[in-house]
Protein backbone atom coordinates (compact mmCIF):
# COMPACT_ATOMS: atom_id res chain seq x y z
CA UNK A 1 0.00 0.00 0.00
CA UNK A 2 1.40 3.55 -0.88
CA UNK A 3 1.64 5.69 2.18
CA UNK A 4 1.58 9.67 2.26
CA UNK A 5 3.59 11.82 4.08
CA UNK A 6 2.15 14.83 4.77
CA UNK A 7 4.56 18.12 5.48
CA UNK A 8 1.94 20.16 7.58
CA UNK A 9 1.96 23.66 9.00
CA UNK A 10 3.07 22.21 12.31
CA UNK A 11 5.89 21.01 11.25
CA UNK A 12 4.99 17.10 11.55
CA UNK A 13 5.10 14.27 8.73
CA UNK A 14 2.52 11.99 9.67
CA UNK A 15 2.22 8.58 7.36
CA UNK A 16 -1.32 7.91 5.96
CA UNK A 17 -2.82 6.29 3.13
CA UNK A 18 -3.38 8.14 0.04
CA UNK A 19 -7.08 8.56 -0.10
CA UNK A 20 -7.32 9.71 4.09
CA UNK A 21 -4.64 12.00 3.91
CA UNK A 22 -6.22 15.08 2.61
CA UNK A 23 -8.96 14.54 5.18
CA UNK A 24 -6.28 14.15 7.83
CA UNK A 25 -4.25 17.11 6.84
CA UNK A 26 -7.16 19.03 6.62
CA UNK A 27 -8.33 17.87 10.10
CA UNK A 28 -4.86 19.49 11.67
CA UNK A 29 -5.91 22.66 9.54
CA UNK A 30 -9.30 22.27 11.22
CA UNK A 31 -8.54 23.00 14.30
CA UNK A 32 -7.44 26.97 13.65
CA UNK A 33 -10.73 28.97 12.63
CA UNK A 34 -11.52 31.44 10.26
CA UNK A 35 -10.75 34.86 9.32
CA UNK A 36 -13.86 37.57 9.03
CA UNK A 37 -12.98 40.34 6.33
CA UNK A 38 -15.92 42.52 8.14
CA UNK A 39 -16.28 43.75 11.46
CA UNK A 40 -14.48 41.04 13.33
CA UNK A 41 -16.52 40.12 17.03
CA UNK A 42 -17.08 37.02 18.23
CA UNK A 43 -19.54 34.47 16.40
CA UNK A 44 -22.73 33.73 17.81
CA UNK A 45 -24.48 30.41 17.77
CA UNK A 46 -26.43 31.47 15.02
CA UNK A 47 -23.64 33.31 12.62
CA UNK A 48 -20.27 31.29 11.38
CA UNK A 49 -17.42 32.66 10.34
CA UNK A 50 -16.74 31.81 6.72
CA UNK A 51 -13.26 31.88 4.70
CA UNK A 52 -11.95 30.53 1.54
CA UNK A 53 -8.29 29.88 0.81
CA UNK A 54 -6.24 28.42 -1.57
CA UNK A 55 -3.83 25.60 -0.22
CA UNK A 56 -1.03 24.30 -1.54
CA UNK A 57 1.25 21.64 0.61
CA UNK A 58 3.90 19.22 -0.29
CA UNK A 59 3.09 15.63 0.01
CA UNK A 60 6.27 12.78 0.20
CA UNK A 61 4.86 9.32 -1.03
CA UNK A 62 6.63 6.12 0.62
CA UNK A 63 6.53 2.67 -0.96
CA UNK A 64 6.67 0.56 -3.70
CA UNK A 65 6.57 4.23 -6.14
CA UNK A 66 7.79 6.68 -3.92
CA UNK A 67 7.05 10.08 -5.34
CA UNK A 68 6.59 13.80 -4.60
CA UNK A 69 3.52 15.45 -5.59
CA UNK A 70 2.25 19.34 -4.57
CA UNK A 71 -1.54 19.33 -3.99
CA UNK A 72 -3.26 22.32 -4.60
CA UNK A 73 -6.72 22.99 -3.33
CA UNK A 74 -9.73 25.50 -2.48
CA UNK A 75 -10.70 25.30 1.22
CA UNK A 76 -13.89 26.75 2.53
CA UNK A 77 -14.89 26.44 6.13
CA UNK A 78 -17.35 27.87 8.35
CA UNK A 79 -17.11 28.02 11.83
CA UNK A 80 -19.57 29.14 14.78
CA UNK A 81 -18.23 29.92 18.35
CA UNK A 82 -19.33 26.40 19.80
CA UNK A 83 -17.16 24.71 17.50
CA UNK A 84 -19.83 23.59 15.46
CA UNK A 85 -19.61 23.88 11.05
CA UNK A 86 -18.81 22.94 7.94
CA UNK A 87 -15.93 22.02 5.99
CA UNK A 88 -15.46 21.93 2.24
CA UNK A 89 -12.51 21.32 -0.43
CA UNK A 90 -12.50 20.72 -3.76
CA UNK A 91 -10.50 17.82 -5.19
CA UNK A 92 -6.88 18.79 -5.30
CA UNK A 93 -5.12 19.47 -8.00
CA UNK A 94 -1.62 17.43 -7.95
CA UNK A 95 1.28 18.89 -9.71
CA UNK A 96 5.12 16.84 -9.42
CA UNK A 97 8.69 17.29 -8.95
CA UNK A 98 10.22 16.00 -11.68
CA UNK A 99 8.47 13.70 -14.73
CA UNK A 100 10.48 10.92 -12.35
CA UNK A 101 7.92 11.55 -9.38
CA UNK A 102 4.89 11.75 -12.24
CA UNK A 103 6.01 7.90 -13.62
CA UNK A 104 6.23 6.63 -10.13
CA UNK A 105 2.49 8.14 -9.50
CA UNK A 106 1.70 6.48 -12.58
CA UNK A 107 3.39 3.29 -11.50
CA UNK A 108 1.44 3.29 -8.34
CA UNK A 109 -1.90 3.25 -10.36
CA UNK A 110 -2.61 6.96 -10.45
CA UNK A 111 -3.87 7.71 -6.89
CA UNK A 112 -6.31 10.59 -6.45
CA UNK A 113 -7.67 12.40 -3.71
CA UNK A 114 -11.11 12.76 -3.17
CA UNK A 115 -13.30 16.00 -2.14
CA UNK A 116 -14.05 16.66 1.50
CA UNK A 117 -17.39 17.99 2.56
CA UNK A 118 -18.15 17.33 6.35
CA UNK A 119 -20.62 19.10 8.63
CA UNK A 120 -19.76 19.38 12.52
CA UNK A 121 -21.70 19.66 15.63
CA UNK A 122 -21.21 21.76 18.34
CA UNK A 123 -17.56 20.80 19.93
CA UNK A 124 -16.84 19.33 16.52
CA UNK A 125 -14.30 22.03 15.20
CA UNK A 126 -11.65 23.89 17.77
CA UNK A 127 -12.76 27.78 18.07
CA UNK A 128 -9.85 30.03 19.64
CA UNK A 129 -11.74 32.54 21.30
CA UNK A 130 -8.83 35.53 20.04
CA UNK A 131 -11.34 37.68 21.64
CA UNK A 132 -10.37 37.14 25.17
CA UNK A 133 -6.47 37.78 24.09
CA UNK A 134 -4.98 41.45 25.47
CA UNK A 135 -4.07 43.82 22.77
CA UNK A 136 -1.25 44.85 25.18
CA UNK A 137 1.49 43.97 23.55
CA UNK A 138 3.98 43.51 26.28
CA UNK A 139 0.75 40.93 27.70
CA UNK A 140 0.51 39.87 24.23
CA UNK A 141 3.80 38.03 24.17
CA UNK A 142 3.70 36.43 27.34
CA UNK A 143 0.56 34.58 25.97
CA UNK A 144 1.91 33.48 22.69
CA UNK A 145 4.73 32.33 24.57
CA UNK A 146 3.13 30.25 26.73
CA UNK A 147 0.66 28.99 24.42
CA UNK A 148 3.45 27.49 21.78
CA UNK A 149 3.95 23.55 21.72
CA UNK A 150 6.91 21.22 20.30
CA UNK A 151 5.81 21.11 16.77
CA UNK A 152 4.87 24.99 17.13
CA UNK A 153 7.23 28.08 17.88
CA UNK A 154 6.10 31.55 18.03
CA UNK A 155 5.85 32.75 14.66
CA UNK A 156 4.08 29.52 13.93
CA UNK A 157 1.34 30.46 16.91
CA UNK A 158 0.89 33.84 15.93
CA UNK A 159 0.02 32.50 12.41
CA UNK A 160 -2.95 30.39 13.97
CA UNK A 161 -4.14 33.05 16.04
CA UNK A 162 -4.38 35.28 12.82
CA UNK A 163 -4.81 33.32 9.65
CA UNK A 164 -8.62 31.66 10.28
CA UNK A 165 -9.41 34.05 13.63
CA UNK A 166 -11.99 36.89 14.10
CA UNK A 167 -8.95 39.17 15.09
CA UNK A 168 -9.73 43.05 15.85
CA UNK A 169 -7.63 45.35 14.09
CA UNK A 170 -6.07 45.89 17.21
CA UNK A 171 -5.26 42.45 18.04
CA UNK A 172 -3.92 41.86 14.78
CA UNK A 173 -1.69 45.38 15.17
CA UNK A 174 -0.64 44.05 18.16
CA UNK A 175 0.55 40.27 16.94
CA UNK A 176 1.80 41.88 13.96
CA UNK A 177 4.48 43.57 16.71
CA UNK A 178 5.40 40.45 18.56
CA UNK A 179 5.92 38.84 15.55
CA UNK A 180 8.39 41.68 14.31
CA UNK A 181 10.38 41.58 17.74
CA UNK A 182 10.71 38.03 17.44
CA UNK A 183 14.12 36.98 16.99
CA UNK A 184 16.26 36.69 13.38
CA UNK A 185 12.85 38.54 12.18
CA UNK A 186 12.89 40.47 9.16
CA UNK A 187 10.82 42.90 7.02
CA UNK A 188 10.55 43.82 3.83
CA UNK A 189 7.67 44.64 1.14
CA UNK A 190 6.43 40.96 -0.43
CA UNK A 191 3.38 39.81 -2.72
CA UNK A 192 1.14 37.05 -2.30
CA UNK A 193 -0.06 34.66 -4.72
CA UNK A 194 -3.11 36.70 -5.70
CA UNK A 195 -0.74 39.88 -6.55
CA UNK A 196 -1.79 41.51 -3.28
CA UNK A 197 1.04 43.55 -1.75
CA UNK A 198 1.60 43.42 1.81
CA UNK A 199 4.77 43.70 4.90
CA UNK A 200 6.41 40.39 4.98
CA UNK A 201 7.83 39.04 7.88
CA UNK A 202 10.56 36.33 7.69
CA UNK A 203 11.53 34.30 10.99
CA UNK A 204 13.27 30.60 11.45
CA UNK A 205 11.25 27.86 12.36
CA UNK A 206 11.62 23.85 11.95
CA UNK A 207 10.39 21.61 9.42
CA UNK A 208 10.77 17.82 11.11
CA UNK A 209 14.07 19.07 11.82
CA UNK A 210 15.12 20.58 9.11
CA UNK A 211 15.91 24.25 9.12
CA UNK A 212 13.07 26.30 7.65
CA UNK A 213 11.68 30.04 6.69
CA UNK A 214 7.96 31.07 8.21
CA UNK A 215 6.76 34.12 6.58
CA UNK A 216 3.49 35.88 7.13
CA UNK A 217 2.41 38.71 4.48
CA UNK A 218 0.28 41.22 6.38
CA UNK A 219 -2.33 43.96 4.52
CA UNK A 220 -0.33 47.03 5.42
CA UNK A 221 -3.26 48.92 6.07
CA UNK A 222 -4.92 46.87 8.77
CA UNK A 223 -2.56 44.00 9.67
CA UNK A 224 -4.65 41.44 8.15
CA UNK A 225 -2.71 38.27 7.57
CA UNK A 226 -3.05 37.91 3.55
CA UNK A 227 -0.66 34.64 3.15
CA UNK A 228 1.20 32.25 5.50
CA UNK A 229 3.96 29.98 4.03
CA UNK A 230 6.54 27.90 5.29
CA UNK A 231 9.62 27.44 2.92
CA UNK A 232 12.19 24.36 3.66
CA UNK A 233 15.68 25.88 3.38
CA UNK A 234 17.72 22.55 3.43
CA UNK A 235 16.32 19.10 1.96
CA UNK A 236 16.82 16.16 3.23
CA UNK A 237 19.18 13.56 1.42
CA UNK A 238 17.69 11.92 -1.54
CA UNK A 239 15.71 14.78 -2.49
CA UNK A 240 15.94 15.19 -6.20
CA UNK A 241 14.19 18.81 -6.01
CA UNK A 242 15.82 21.88 -5.85
CA UNK A 243 15.66 23.71 -2.80
CA UNK A 244 14.50 26.09 -1.14
CA UNK A 245 11.02 24.83 -2.16
CA UNK A 246 7.56 25.75 -0.76
CA UNK A 247 5.93 23.22 1.63
CA UNK A 248 3.17 24.67 2.59
CA UNK A 249 1.47 27.87 2.13
CA UNK A 250 -2.33 29.41 2.97
CA UNK A 251 -3.38 32.41 1.02
CA UNK A 252 -6.98 34.17 2.02
CA UNK A 253 -9.19 34.69 -0.79
CA UNK A 254 -12.12 35.80 1.06
CA UNK A 255 -13.51 35.79 4.43
CA UNK A 256 -16.65 37.31 6.13
CA UNK A 257 -19.61 36.77 8.57
CA UNK A 258 -22.28 34.27 7.24
CA UNK A 259 -25.40 33.44 8.77
CA UNK A 260 -25.80 29.63 7.19
CA UNK A 261 -23.15 26.96 6.34
CA UNK A 262 -24.94 26.59 2.51
CA UNK A 263 -22.61 27.20 -0.20
CA UNK A 264 -21.15 30.51 -1.05
CA UNK A 265 -22.15 31.62 -5.06
CA UNK A 266 -19.28 31.36 -6.84
CA UNK A 267 -19.33 35.01 -7.52
CA UNK A 268 -18.15 35.52 -4.06
CA UNK A 269 -14.80 33.92 -5.12
CA UNK A 270 -13.76 37.22 -5.95
CA UNK A 271 -11.06 38.38 -3.53
CA UNK A 272 -12.42 40.81 -0.54
CA UNK A 273 -10.77 43.99 0.02
CA UNK A 274 -12.20 45.80 2.67
CA UNK A 275 -11.70 48.70 4.72
CA UNK A 276 -10.56 48.54 7.99
CA UNK A 277 -13.28 47.84 10.82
Amino acid sequence: MERTYYLTLRGRIRSWDMLTALALTVAVVAACNPVTQGSPRPASAKTYWYTRSLRYDLAVVSGDHPYMAFSSAVRELWISADGSGRLRIAVPALTFASTVDESAWEAAGRPSQRAIDQSFGPGGLKYEHVELLPTDTSSLKKVVAASTAAHVNEIGRIAQLLLETPASASLRGSLFEVASGLPNTTEKTGTDKLGREGRLLSGPTTFDGLAATHMLLFDASDFRLLEDTTILDSLPLGWDIAGPIVVSRATVEESRIATTTDLVPAATSAVSRPGAP
